[in-house]
């Protein structure tokens, strides 16, 4: 009784964990909503992001025997996150398009600062265009917070970069297929 009780509530919290929000700033073209491909994703990271950016990917690079995502360059890692996304979504025929994704905010969490409750967050404009005629077909405000406090949380910090870029890119194929 006792552990069905905890398990509920760690399901609980870890549901309350990550929350996030996608936006239609212009609203998505509706003839490409569950009718399309991405073919070129462009990454613009604003400068309020760059130092955050900068320091990840510094951190990565000491992961490269563990090879896959943890050792690639956040440039490499979102966009193919996203055409990963994208795919998994149904998203592999139809008008063909162009993301640029502006990551206007990127913060992870020291280990010490997630123990109290401080989020990492990935924030940016996706500006979606016709990849061939560059035909605005709308824009999207993706925002991704994840929680995890406390020393559950800090027992599972591990991938954050990935986890968080992960959801990015889920809500962006969930705006383009109409999820």
């Amino acid at each position: 009784m006792r552990l069905s009780r905890f398990f509920a509530l760690f399901l609980l919290l870890l549901a309350c964990a990550c929350t996030s929000r996608t936006e239609q700033v212009l609203p998505l073209s509706r003839s490409i909503v569950g009718a399309s491909q991405v073919k070129r994703i462009e990454l613009v990271v604003t400068p309020q992001a760059r130092a955050s950016i900068a320091a990840m990917d510094e951190r990565a690079l000491q992961k490269k025997a563990v090879g896959g995502y943890a050792a690639a360059p956040f440039a490499q890692l979102l966009p193919d996150m996203i055409m990963e996304a994208t795919r998994r979504a149904g998203l592999t025929s139809g008008r063909e398009l162009k993301l640029q994704i502006e990551v206007d905010e990127f913060d992870t969490a020291s280990a010490g600062a997630a123990i109290f409750g401080r989020e990492d967050r990935l924030a940016g404009t996706v500006f979606v265009t016709d990849a061939g005629t560059g035909e605005a077909l709308g824009q999207l405000y993706v925002d991704v917070n994840a929680r995890a406090s406390g020393l559950i949380g800090l027992a599972t910090r591990g991938g954050v970069r990935e986890r968080i870029a992960e959801a990015f890119a889920t809500r962006i194929a969930n705006a383009l297929s109409g999820r």
